[in-house]
């Protein structure tokens, strides 16, 4: 047991308790609209509605209360990690920034205000990664106030975003096309993880315990898969060439690339021996309803399972605190597949085969 994280796991271990579990995600879906919140302020959820019902209204308010949570969880975790995983975990809360920053350029050039995207960011009192990195609340503010995303990506420059921006602010001014924007920040952030485990291995960095790298190493490597494996199988909904989305694909995944350049000559019904995950159920739904978020929620769903409980069984360590940020990010998404089926009265056989359901 390595004492430096002593304290933190007991108390991440009471806080795991305040987990929503399957019968409780079972009863959201069986309630209407009106219910949801009502529910969840019976829940540790109470917080964040006391929070924003005076601020949104639904369907705004929902998204806000449910990505303000999985905050406040993640900000408990983080205050909980040691000086010498800063860098590990700035570069993994990036997705958050990321997120916001597709969000910010997104709304944009839909011509979105602050009001009707704020409640998509993950913000509240300060942004995730402010945590960890120097983009605050007021930057996105000052952000959205922005004229046109060329502005946004100026104002981005004094940080390590702004770069990548700036070597496609083209294509996103001219044709406010985002999807190689979107690849570049994507393929920055998990080569920067990446690229963080081989320096917390060295004399300086971090020190993970013997054998136990390759446990993280292993989630971001099959990340990437996921991602990759998803645009392989839209790009076949499409009907495009491997060729028309190669260069989409997210570099150093345990996949490689003549094995997706084989796949993407496949039929989708014939990639099942394919996948990195038993996803037996995600094409037996596919042949009866051709919707290809079966396969995203189940590709994520094993991709979570398999390295929670990977996470789980390493000694006290970094590993303790990123496996319980899986299951917040795990119960975010869970819990916004449950509220849009319900506000967009989705049917609900159909919803609960395309969600990330707890295991």
């Amino acid at each position: 047991m390595d004492a430096t994280y002593a304290g933190s796991y007991g108390k991440l271990r009471a806080l795991k308790t305040d987990f929503l579990n399957d019968a409780q995600i079972q009863q959201l879906l069986q309630k209407d609209t009106n219910d949801f919140i009502t529910y969840l302020s019976d829940t540790k959820y109470r917080t964040e509605i006391d929070l924003f019902s005076g601020k949104y209204i639904t369907p705004d308010l929902q998204e806000a209360v449910i990505n303000m949570h999985m905050m406040n969880n993640i900000k408990h975790a983080l205050s909980m990690m040691p000086l010498s995983a800063k860098d590990f975990m700035n570069a993994y809360t990036a997705r958050w920034d990321i997120e916001n920053i597709k969000v910010l350029l997104s709304s944009k050039i839909l011509g979105y205000e602050l009001k009707e995207a704020e409640s998509f960011l993950v913000l509240g009192d300060k942004p995730i990664g402010a945590i960890v990195s120097k983009i605050t609340k007021e930057d996105y503010i000052n952000m959205f106030a922005k004229p046109d995303v060329e502005e946004i990506v100026n104002y981005l420059v004094k940080y390590k975003y702004g770069s990548i921006l700036l070597e496609h602010i083209d294509e996103i001014k001219n044709k406010g096309e985002l999807s190689k924007v979107i690849l570049a920040l994507d393929s920055y952030y998990y080569s920067n993880m990446l690229n963080m485990l081989r320096f917390f291995n060295s004399n300086k960095g971090f020190r993970f315990y013997t054998g136990t790298k390759w446990v993280i190493e292993r989630f971001i490597r099959e990340s990437i898969d996921v991602k990759n494996i998803m645009a392989i199988i839209k790009a076949k909904v499409l009907d495009y060439s491997f060729d028309d989305i190669k260069e989409n694909l997210i570099p150093n995944g345990k996949i490689s690339l003549s094995k997706l350049s084989d796949m993407s000559k496949k039929n989708i019904e014939d990639m099942a021996q394919d996948m990195p995950f038993k996803i037996d159920n995600a094409f037996e739904h596919y042949k009866k309803d051709p919707l290809m978020a079966y396969f995203e929620a189940s590709l994520k769903h094993a991709l979570y399972k398999k390295h929670i409980e990977a996470l789980n069984t390493i000694p006290i360590s970094l590993h303790t605190i990123l496996s319980f940020m899986l299951q917040s990010e795990m119960e975010r998404d869970i819990l916004r597949a449950t509220w849009y089926t319900k506000y967009y009265d989705i049917n609900r056989e159909r919803a609960q085969n395309a969600m990330i359901m707890k295991f």
